[in-house]
């Protein structure tokens, strides 16, 4: 169960786990990257009084849904940009571009994945079409969290 309290009890936790994320995705995407840890915490902050604010509203349920506990971290990695390539070659161009929206992504599904112990493949066509969304579209939290509810009908 996801709430408000114990993510805000774990936030160092949490940098912790998106950061080792973010390093192993790293090497397997054969880009290096740096971490802006300031910005990352702040998107922790974010993320943490974004449930908050739902749990506040909605005081008659005992839980967040986990399309939008994901679906609203992966927006404020989005939103925030905590993530710089420091190296790449030129065929690399778009990891480049799109670093930021690559790892919102990635650790948006890797905490789907726990929150519903399911991992279903997303085809590459509709992860790239959501990536570039999320790279050029406005999008609020709350429509992140609705593409990935659709995702998994």
């Amino acid at each position: 169960m996801i709430c408000s309290h114990t993510l805000g009890s774990r936030k160092n936790d949490l940098l912790a786990k998106i950061t080792n994320i973010t390093n192993k995705k790293s090497k397997q995407l054969n880009i290096k990257i740096t971490i802006d840890n300031n910005i990352l915490a702040d998107v922790i902050q974010r993320w943490c009084d974004e449930i908050k604010k739902i749990e506040t509203i909605n005081q008659n349920i005992n839980y967040v849904s986990p399309f939008r506990v994901s679906g609203f971290l992966t927006f404020w990695i989005r939103k925030l940009k905590p993530f710089s390539v420091i190296k790449y070659s030129d065929k690399d161009i778009e990891k480049q571009i799109y670093v930021n929206e690559i790892f919102a992504l990635i650790i948006g599904l890797i905490l789907l994945y726990g929150l519903l112990n399911d991992k279903k493949k997303i085809n590459s066509g509709a992860f790239l079409r959501l990536l570039t969304s999320l790279r050029y579209n406005s999008m609020s939290p709350m429509s992140v969290a609705l593409i990935y509810e659709y995702l998994y009908e």
